[in-house]
C-alpha cells in the first residue's frame, strides 16, 4: 500500500503583493491541481507574523506528487501564483505520512 504524501511549500510573496492577491492566485491554481491524478486536497496558511505562507498539498502517493512538479511551472492555471511568489524565499518538501492524524475530543 502506498503512503500518502504531503507537499509542504513555504514562501513569501513578492514585495507589494496583497494577501488577497496570493489567496486569489492559489484559488486559480486549484484548477491545475484538480487536473492532476492523485491530488486529494490542499490548504493555505498565512503566518501570524504576516510574512510567510504555507501551502499544503496532499497526494495519494509520491509518484502522483512528482508527476505534478514539472507541469506546475507551465500550466496557464499557475501563472498568477508563480508571479506573486518570491522564488528566492521559497522551499518545497515532499513528506510521506509516518503516522495518521489524530484529533482531541473537546470537553
Amino acid at each position: 500500500m502506498e503512503k500518502s504524501v504531503v507537499e509542504i511549500a513555504t514562501f513569501e510573496s513578492v514585495e507589494g503583493v496583497a494577501s488577497s492577491e496570493v489567496v486569489l492566485a492559489v484559488q486559480e491554481a486549484d484548477a491545475f491541481l484538480e487536473e492532476c491524478n492523485g491530488f486529494t486536497e490542499r490548504s493555505l496558511f498565512h503566518a501570524v507574523d504576516g510574512e510567510k505562507w504555507v501551502h499544503l498539498i496532499k497526494w495519494e502517493s509520491l509518484e502522483a506528487a512528482e508527476r505534478a512538479q514539472e507541469p506546475f511551472f507551465t500550466s496557464p492555471h499557475t501563472r498568477r501564483l508563480l508571479s506573486v511568489i518570491n522564488p528566492e524565499r521559497t522551499s518545497v518538501v515532499l513528506a510521506e505520512e509516518a503516522l495518521g492524524s489524530a484529533s482531541l475530543a473537546i470537553r
